[in-house]
């Protein structure tokens, strides 16, 4: 199976997971009709999700340039 497939499941229900909790604590805090600062702390965890996502597309959109400057230069290999 390709590894490509556990990166897609793995954002999938970490994100949702986070989402998850941002919303319960959104729902709480309109509940009690307070907001509390600590509830931002859930922000990081979106921005390394995104960064996780960005940061192996962008290791391996270098490699594929990388291949295919090579692959379309037309030269021989023995």
């Amino acid at each position: 199976m390709r590894m490509d497939i556990f990166v897609c499941l793995f954002m999938i229900v970490w994100l949702s997971g986070v989402s998850a909790i941002a919303a319960a604590m959104i729902n709480i805090q309109i509940s009690r009709g307070s907001f509390e600062p600590g509830s931002l702390i859930i922000l990081p965890f979106y921005v390394f999700g995104y960064g996780l996502s960005m940061g192996a597309f962008k290791e391996e959109s270098i490699k594929s340039k990388k291949f295919f400057a090579e692959l379309f230069e037309g030269k021989e290999t023995n």
